[in-house]
C-alpha cells in the first residue's frame, strides 16, 4: 500500500529526510523519541543529571 500523500506531504514540510526514507521502501515512523531518563548510561560513562551529561556533550562538540 502507497504511503498516503497527505501524510507525507505535511511530514515532508518538517523532516528533510522522509523522502529518503520512501525512497528506501520504508514507512517513517510516528512514533515520538522516546524521554531520557537519569542517572542515564552512554557507552559506559553514567551520567547522574542531565546538566552532567549536557556539560560532558559540550566539552566533546568543543574539542576538550
Amino acid at each position: 500500500m502507497p504511503p498516503d500523500p497527505c501524510h507525507t506531504n505535511s511530514m515532508n514540510k518538517t523532516n528533510p529526510y522522509v523522502q529518503q526514507i520512501l525512497s528506501q521502501g520504508k514507512e517513517p515512523s510516528k512514533a515520538p523519541a522516546p524521554v531520557a531518563t537519569y542517572p542515564r548510561e552512554i557507552h559506559g560513562q553514567v551520567f547522574q543529571t542531565e546538566a552532567e551529561y549536557r556539560e560532558a556533550l559540550h566539552d566533546f562538540l568543543n574539542g576538550m
